[in-house]
């Protein structure tokens, strides 16, 4: 039976929530194709199908799940409100995605604590990196432009 885009997809989507959720517990050392093939109920031969290694596994887990809040972000900097506004309504849905969505609060643990990701993963590291400092990029401007606002102290 041929497989649909749509469901190839799914399959793709399944395997990088999976394996988020059993590095994000595990840790990448600890973590076995075979613990995330057997929690997505799925063989290991799928995993392969998607991603050549463990490895490349990891590295695509980060930007499907981060960068779609970045463009949250760019939406609220781009309505016209006081920088004060921008900034609270940033950080509301920074906590509400962390609150409410899984999968995103799952990514931040891993971005935070690093959970024994490798040095030699440059790649993550750098996305992490440069995630981390675009989003405090984003605050201070925030801020900066309150105070030059007189909004912040």
């Amino acid at each position: 039976m041929k497989r649909t885009k749509e469901e190839a997809e799914e399959t793709r989507i399944l395997i990088l929530s999976t394996a988020r959720k059993i590095f994000s517990d595990k840790g990448y050392a600890a973590t076995k194709l075979s613990d995330i093939a057997q929690e997505a109920g799925i063989t290991r031969g799928a995993i392969y199908w998607y991603f050549k290694n463990k490895k490349e596994l990891f590295v695509n887990i980060f930007p499907a799940n981060v960068d779609p809040f970045f463009e949250t972000i760019n939406n609220i900097l781009s309505v016209e409100l006081r920088p004060i506004n921008k900034l609270e309504k940033i950080l509301s849905s920074l906590f509400d995605k962390i609150d409410n969505n899984t999968e995103f609060r799952r990514n931040q643990h891993l971005y935070m604590f690093r959970r024994n990701v490798p040095e030699n993963f440059p790649i993550v590291l750098e996305h992490m990196r440069n995630r981390i400092e675009k989003f405090n990029i984003i605050i201070i401007k925030m801020i900066v432009s309150g105070q030059e606002q007189g909004e912040i102290r």
